[in-house]
C-alpha cells in the first residue's frame, strides 16, 4: 500500500539501528572534549526510574507459567534443575540461578511475553516506510488496517513530520542519557515542533507517567547524534536538535492488530520534573549506606574487653557446676569447735549459731555459677560489668558485707537482663537478711531456738 494522506515526501528514514552499546546495553556516545566513548542511560531506563513496577512481575510470571505448561520440554527442564538443588534452585549458587533466569526468559517467550513488542517493533518499522512514502507489499490483511488507521488518524488531525526527523537519536550530555526519538511532528496550534512518540502496547493506563518522562528527555536534547564507523568515536557526528516544544508531545497510539489509532497530549514539563527527581532516586539507590570504619572506632557499641582474671574464675564455675551435679552424698556435718561438747545448754537448748556471711558467700558464688553454665551472653556481661577494684570470691575472702551487697545487685540486674533465674532461696530469708545487713557482726538465731536470759 502507499500513503498519500500525509505530505511528507520522499525523504530518508535516518535510524540509527546498530549502536556500540557497553556491558549494560547504554549507548556509547563520545562526550565533548571526550577521547574515548562512554556509557549514557537509555531514555527508556531512565523514564522508569520512578515506576512502580507493581504489574511486571505478575505478568512476567503468569507468560512463565503458561509457557512452562505449553511446552513439555520446558516442564522437564524445570524438573531436572528442582531434583538437582533439593527444591531450591534459586539458592543453589550463581550458576544454578543463570539456570533459572534463562528457563524463566525462555518459558516466558513461549507464553506470548514477546508478542506485542516483536509486533511493536515491526509496526515501527512499518510505518517509517509509510512515511517515507514507500509501497508495502507482503503485509497481512489485519497490518494493512493498521498501517490504514494511522494514515487516516494522522491526516485527520493535519499532523506532518518533519524531513530528517524520523528515528533520530538525541543526547543529554550533561546527564549522561541518550534515546531515540520516533518522529519530528508539525501538529496544527503549536508554534514549536513537537516530538511525537508511536506506542502499540494494548494498554498505556500504568504507562503515562513514563512516557512523559521519556518524551520529556527527547524533547529536552541539545544535540542529534550520528554513530560513525569508528569504533573509537572519532567519526560520530553531532547536529544540533530543533527547537521542540518543551510543554506538550504528541502519543500516537497504534495497537498492534486493533486497526485503531488515537492521538494524545503529553505534558512533558511535568515530564522533565520527574526526571530530575528520577536522577535522584537513581543515585540514593546505588549509594552505600552501610559504612566501614576504622578499627576501634566502633568499641563503643561493644562490651569491654573483660578482665582476664575474672574471665578464667567465671569459666571456671562451670566445672564447679557440673562437679556439683555429680555429687552424690550429703556434706558431713561440721564438727564441734575445741572445748565445745556439742551439749545443749544450760537451758536445754543450744543457739543456732548461723555464719550467715559465708552462707551468702557461697549463695552468690552458686549464682555466678548458674550464669557462667546457662548463659555465655550473661557470663561475658557479668565479666564485663564487674567492678575492676572488686576481687572475684572464688580469689579472696576479705568482702565486706557492702561488697556482697554490691554483688548482690550487680546479679540481679545480670540476671534480669539475661533472663537467668536462680531458684535457691536467699539464705537466712528476708527478715534476717535484713538485719543481718543492719548489724553484719550479729549472728542469726533460729526464731524457735531464742536464748533465755536468767
Amino acid at each position: 500500500m502507499t500513503t498519500t494522506s500525509i505530505p511528507l515526501g520522499a525523504f530518508p528514514v535516518a535510524a540509527d539501528t546498530k549502536w556500540r552499546r557497553d556491558q549494560w546495553g547504554r549507548y556509547l556516545i563520545l562526550p565533548p572534549g571526550g577521547d574515548k566513548p562512554v556509557g549514557y542511560t537509555r531514555a527508556t531506563t531512565a523514564a522508569g526510574w520512578l515506576d512502580e513496577g507493581y504489574g511486571i512481575p505478575p505478568w512476567m510470571a503468569t507468560m512463565a507459567i503458561t509457557g512452562t505448561l505449553l511446552r513439555p520440554g520446558l516442564y522437564a527442564q524445570w524438573e531436572a534443575l528442582l531434583a538437582r538443588h533439593d527444591g531450591s534452585p534459586w539458592y543453589g549458587g550463581d550458576e544454578a540461578k543463570r539456570e533459572c533466569k534463562r528457563l524463566v526468559a525462555e518459558a516466558a517467550a513461549v507464553g506470548g511475553a514477546n508478542d506485542r513488542a516483536e509486533q511493536g517493533t515491526a509496526l515501527h518499522e512499518l510505518t517509517a516506510m509509510v512515511d517515507e512514502g514507500r509501497t508495502l507489499n507482503y503485509i497481512s490483511a489485519a497490518t494493512e488496517a493498521d498501517l490504514s488507521a494511522y494514515t487516516k488518524t494522522l491526516a485527520a488531525a493535519g499532523v506532518t513530520f518533519l524531513p530528517g526527523m524520523i528515528e533520530r537519536t538525541v543526547v543529554l550530555d550533561d546527564k549522561r542519557i541518550a534515546g531515540t526519538f520516533d518522529r519530528g511532528a508539525v501538529v496544527p496550534g503549536f508554534d514549536q515542533p513537537l516530538i511525537a512518540d508511536l506506542k502499540t502496547g494494548a494498554d498505556l493506563s500504568f504507562s503515562w507517567h513514563s512516557i512523559a518522562t521519556q518524551l520529556a528527555i527527547y524533547a529536552n536534547g541539545r544535540d542529534l547524534y550520528r554513530q560513525g564507523p569508528a569504533t573509537d568515536g572519532s567519526e560520530d557526528e553531532r547536529e544540533p536538535a530543533p527547537n521542540f516544544d518543551l510543554t506538550n508531545a504528541l502519543v500516537i497510539w497504534l495497537p498492534a492488530g486493533s486497526g485503531t489509532c488515537e492521538l494524545f497530549l503529553v505534558d512533558i514539563a511535568a515530564g522533565w520534573d520527574a526526571l530530575e527527581h528520577g536522577i535522584w532516586v537513581n543515585e540514593w539507590r546505588k549509594r552505600t549506606v552501610a559504612m566501614e570504619h576504622e578499627p576501634g572506632q566502633m568499641d563503643r557499641f561493644r562490651p569491654a574487653t573483660p578482665d582476664a582474671e575474672l574471665v578464667t574464675v567465671l569459666e571456671a564455675s562451670l566445672a564447679v557446676v557440673e562437679a556439683q551435679k555429680a555429687a552424690t552424698t550429703a556434706p558431713e556435718a561440721p564438727k564441734p569447735a575445741d572445748g565445745d561438747s556439742g551439749a545443749p545448754g544450760a537451758n536445754g537448748t543450744k543457739p543456732l549459731v548461723v555464719d550467715y556471711h559465708d552462707d551468702l558467700r557461697a549463695w552468690l558464688q552458686g549464682r555466678i555459677d548458674a550464669i557462667g553454665a546457662k548463659s555465655p551472653e550473661a557470663r561475658a556481661d557479668l565479666a564485663t560489668a564487674w567492678p575492676a577494684d572488686m576481687p572475684a570470691l572464688r580469689t579472696s575472702t576479705g568482702h565486706s558485707p557492702t561488697d556482697l551487697a554490691n554483688i548482690e545487685h550487680l546479679l540481679d540486674q545480670v540476671e534480669k537482663r539475661h533472663r537467668v533465674i536462680f531458684p535457691e532461696p536467699r539464705p537466712g530469708g528476708d527478715d534476717i537478711a535484713l538485719v543481718q545487713r543492719m548489724f553484719p557482726n550479729a549472728d542469726a538465731v533460729g526464731p524457735d531456738q531464742k536464748e533465755t536470759t536468767t
